[in-house]
This record gives structure tokens, C-alpha cells and sequence, in this order.
């Protein structure tokens, strides 16, 4: 059960992140139409064998 209590978060610093959507909508609909994910910096991959 969800009681919506404040919660403190504490900032990164190290290896951070900006993680986001950017969604492209359709005025007349208001339907989406698009949808483009933003990591900036890119994630690193790493590839294991």
C-alpha cells in the first residue's frame, strides 16, 4: 500500500545521467506520434563472452 510519504533522495555524483522521452503529439488527436528516448551521456556497452 502506497501511503505518498515525502521521501528524501540524495543527489548523484558520480556516473550520472539524464534519462528522458521525448514524444511527439498530434494537436488535432492529441494522440502521440512519435517518441524518441534521450540518454545523455550515452550508456557504455559492454559486451561479455
Amino acid at each position: 500500500m502506497l501511503y505518498h510519504t515525502p521521501h528524501k533522495y540524495e543527489c548523484a555524483t558520480d556516473d550520472v545521467h539524464l534519462l528522458a522521452v521525448l514524444l511527439t503529439l498530434d494537436v488535432e488527436t492529441g494522440k502521440a506520434v512519435g517518441i524518441e528516448r534521450i540518454f545523455y551521456p550515452e550508456f557504455e556497452t559492454t559486451v561479455r563472452g
